[in-house]
């Protein structure tokens, strides 16, 4: 369980300082890549989230003494189906260049925190690279929102240069478009995604509030569908978006571009 939290990137901390990657309009050029470290965890027999939310604090308090330089996020379900459907999901966002000394310290100094995770959850962990395309007004004031997240594989005979030239087009788009999110796209790394589910890359979007959920809903049923089924149809099966509550647990103490 320690190393669901050790230094681990979801790409998107959006902060101030952050959107100062964002090319005008949104889209983040270069591309800014990082690890995450993604735990999907279910609860064990007799838990419930009243002991994820006390084993929370003690991790909460181990980022503080050790400084942890990362961005965290709680996601829990809400409009989950299938396999996707775990009770919690913690992913931990961090550089490359500080992953190494956060994972030691948790290793010598939280034993305590791995045990007690281990007493209320069953995770499957793996370490990820987060790729932040887009980025426009992500999180609300208070570090809540939604987070969407669709896994896909290619389709037989399609490159990984015919995948990205497709996922250009798609955040140029969103550049004309301006929507409120963070978008970003996120490749498995250690802890592979097995062979019986798709998981070649995934698309995730930070939403900060309803009316961003409601404004992709609506774009997605006024005909932003027909492009999904041309991508599902000659690029890419996909799983479908998941959508989870998501609340900002940890933030970096210090810029991350310096």
């Amino acid at each position: 369980m320690r190393k669901m939290f050790c230094g681990v990137v979801v790409v998107t901390a959006i902060s101030a300082v952050e959107l100062a990657w964002a090319q005008s309009p949104g889209v983040i050029d270069p591309v800014r890549q990082v690890s995450v470290n993604v735990a999907l965890c279910t609860l064990n027999p007799g838990r419930t989230m009243a002991d994820v939310d006390a084993v929370q604090q003690m991790w909460l308090s181990a980022a503080d003494e050790g400084e942890h330089n990362a961005i965290t996020y709680q996601l829990t379900p809400r409009y989950v189906s299938g396999p996707s459907a775990f009770d919690i999901i913690w992913l931990d966002y961090i550089p490359y260049d500080q992953l190494a000394q956060s994972s030691e310290w948790w290793d010598d100094n939280a034993q305590d925190v791995r045990a007690a995770l281990d007493e209320v959850v069953t995770c499957q962990a793996s370490l990820n690279t987060n790729n932040l395309r887009y980025a426009n007004d992500a999180f609300s004031e208070d570090g809540t929102g939604f987070f969407y997240w669709d896994w896909c594989t290619r389709l037989d005979g399609v490159t990984n240069a015919a995948v990205a030239a497709r996922r250009n087009e798609f955040f140029q788009g969103l550049s004309e478009a301006g929507p409120r999110g963070a978008w970003s796209v996120m490749y498995p790394y250690f802890g592979m995604r097995d062979g019986n589910r798709l998981g070649e890359f995934a698309h995730t979007v930070m939403l900060p509030d309803w009316t961003a959920l409601t404004a992709i809903h609506e774009y997605w049923a006024s005909g932003g569908w027909q492009g999904t089924v041309d991508f599902e149809e000659n690029v890419a099966q996909c799983t479908g978006p998941n959508i989870y509550d998501l609340t900002v647990l940890n933030r970096p103490r210090t810029p991350w571009f310096q």
